[in-house]
């Protein structure tokens, strides 16, 4: 009987100490790297904003050209995901991004006067001429269209657009006005709330252009600067201030000459940052596409 209580006892000792074998070897097992989207900084050109000039109850012409044009480039460096640029020096088969925006809809009203003023897509609407003094006005719709475009060779596509509103940004559209003083779009945008307004629109424009998830349909190129390949590594030019993190895919591409206008560009393999600093990333070498290697001067683009 003590014989057979012992024998169960080094079977339960065993069968337990195979259990926590198991379970140490399974904790001890590396976890896989969780694999991110890059979403890097693209340069963008700005195209003018589109706008209407439209007649103010007092008579005044009102163009909001200029300010518009300042805005939009104050809110796409704010967002932080395009990189406004003057694309001043451009080569033929470069891809040009471009950001184009449009207030479709400028709409005020004073319920109590019958006044109305502004535009519609249908066109200039107007009561009142030659009105002075104090108004209190209210935004009927202030409606903003954004897209954004890729560009080569004069040729233009529309990778994504969007819409914002004073309703959709939640702007309170009381506007007081002072007919004597605002003669001008400038004075309109800098004396009442008008300005405020469209800055939050076009800020609402931008970041749902931002978050589209075609953005990395565009087309973002960094360059290979250093090829390690007993380490299995390279480093290429955009890091951190790109905001490219870790553990994000990229596919290197090999420059090939071509009769065409354009150059071509064939891959050779796909890599992975394992570490990045501001102004470049370090990634290693997953997979191997081409016998030829990877070389300095290559082209790393988003996976």
């Amino acid at each position: 009987m003590n014989a057979k209580l012992l024998t169960m006892a080094v079977v339960l000792l065993f069968v337990n100490d195979a259990h926590a074998m198991g379970r140490s070897r399974k904790s001890s097992a590396p976890a896989a790297p969780q694999v991110t989207l890059a979403r890097p900084v693209r340069q963008v050109r700005l195209a003018s904003v589109w706008t209407r000039p439209f007649v103010f109850p007092n008579g005044s012409q009102i163009d909001l050209h200029y300010d518009l044009d300042t805005m939009l480039r104050t809110a796409v460096a704010d967002q932080g995901q395009f990189a406004p640029t003057d694309g001043t020096e451009s080569v033929p088969c470069d891809i040009e991004v471009q950001i184009r925006a449009a207030v479709s809809t400028a709409e005020f009203n004073n319920t109590e006067l019958g006044i109305r003023f502004g535009y519609t897509p249908t066109g200039d609407i107007g009561t009142w001429t030659g009105l002075q003094g104090q108004l209190s006005a209210k935004i009927g719709t202030l409606g903003m269209d954004f897209s954004l475009w890729q560009c080569t060779l004069g040729r233009c596509s529309a990778i994504a657009s969007t819409y914002a509103d004073h309703k959709t940004t939640q702007i309170d559209g009381s506007l007081e006005i002072d007919l004597g003083v605002i003669t001008t779009g400038p004075g309109f945008v800098t004396n009442t709330k008008f300005g405020n307004a469209l800055r939050k629109i076009m800020a609402d424009g931008i970041s749902k252009l931002a978050a589209t998830a075609r953005l990395n349909e565009l087309t973002w190129k960094s360059q290979v600067k250093e090829v390690h390949p007993d380490q299995g590594t390279l480093i290429f030019d955009a890091g951190a201030a790109k905001r490219i993190q870790t553990n994000q895919q990229f596919t290197v591409y090999a420059v090939t000459p071509s009769t065409s206008e354009c150059e071509v560009y064939r891959p050779v393999a796909h890599i992975r940052t394992t570490q990045t600093e501001s102004l470049s990333s370090v990634a290693a070498i997953e997979e191997l596409l081409d016998v030829r290697g990877i070389q300095v001067g290559d082209v790393v683009t988003v996976r």
